[in-house]
């Protein structure tokens, strides 16, 4: 092989440089973050699912595509990617008034609107935009970042109050809307929300002490402590399972999900269908790059890692 085609193949495939320098602690450690990522994921991407208005199994597939993607194309070794809690809510708002959000004809757009938001993400590769983040100051990317927590922190605490999800998804839609439901909220789901959320804060600032002083390695610690969102997610369950609280109506819980991959078929785009998701699969797009580039850099600078830009497009 040239040492032009190793270069054509290493820049598709960034896993291809660093595998070479993979160590078994390496893979201890990913696979330590693999599982904590698991725990977290599934639940994550069914509730994304609902989020955009489409069936639960919809979250665990693109889930699945997108973090086997990434892992093949994507530049930065630390980040995991998937549905995301703002990427959700742009997809509802694009073609909930198209078609009824869970219907079959609604999952068709939303898988038009991504292989189209897909379509974009290679042009603009072709066309180096990775080029333009170099001109983002800091304060622009950091600014993303703290503005995307505010609209999910805010799309996700009537999840945690019990209460009926907001109609919009817009910070000044979805306070009204918790204020005025503030007569309905269960209880039950806030407390569990409130003991998981203690739990985490418990693993953060307390369990690390508490563990070394048992005399367990500096590196088991800080593996058990960082695992803290597994626990909180199979502690919930267990707690909903034992208490029976699916059977009592207190707490909805997702059911049954298919264990089968949906069927294969061709899907035509039409052209007005193309016209009227173009806009929306844009933004999208620079939603994506945006978010990847900047949460890839931020993870890849504590490592002392770089990402690149226009391979990002393309993972």
């Amino acid at each position: 092989m040239s040492v032009t085609q190793k270069s054509w193949l290493t820049e598709l495939f960034p896993f291809l440089v660093w595998a070479r320098s993979y160590s078994g602690n390496d893979f201890q450690a990913d696979l330590i973050a693999g599982v904590v990522v698991v725990f977290i994921t599934i639940p994550q991407v069914i509730a994304y699912a609902y989020l955009a208005g489409l069936p639960a199994e919809y979250g665990l597939y693109a889930a699945i595509m997108s973090l086997a993607g990434y892992a093949a194309f994507g530049s930065c070794r630390t980040l995991a990617v998937g549905p995301a809690a703002i990427l959700a809510m742009m997809t509802l708002e694009a073609i909930s008034d198209q078609a009824q959000p869970g219907s079959a004809a609604y999952v068709a757009l939303a898988t038009k609107l991504t292989l189209v938001t897909g379509g974009l993400l290679i042009i603009l590769r072709i066309i180096n935009f990775g080029a333009v983040i170099s001109f983002l100051s800091h304060s622009v990317v950091t600014g993303f970042i703290a503005a995307s927590a505010i609209l999910i922190i805010a799309n996700q605490i009537p999840s945690i109050l019990g209460i009926s999800q907001s109609p919009g998804t817009a910070v000044d839609v979805v306070v009204p809307h918790i204020f005025t439901h503030l007569d309905s909220i269960n209880l039950v789901v806030l407390g569990i929300a409130a003991g998981a959320m203690l739990l985490l804060w418990f693993c953060r600032h307390q369990l690390e002490g508490i563990l070394l002083r048992t005399g367990l390695s500096a590196r088991l610690v800080t593996n058990l402590v960082k695992s803290a969102p597994m626990y909180a997610v199979i502690l919930s369950v267990l707690c909903v399972w034992w208490l029976s609280l699916a059977d009592t109506r207190s707490v909805a819980v997702v059911g049954p999900i298919p264990d089968a991959w949906p069927a294969l078929g061709m899907m035509t785009l039409t052209l007005t269908e193309l016209q009227r998701l173009l806009p929306s699969a844009l933004l999208i797009a620079m939603v994506i790059f945006m978010e990847s580039t900047s949460i890839g850099s931020a993870v890849a600078s504590k490592s002392r890692q770089k990402i690149e830009p226009n391979q990002e497009l393309v993972g």
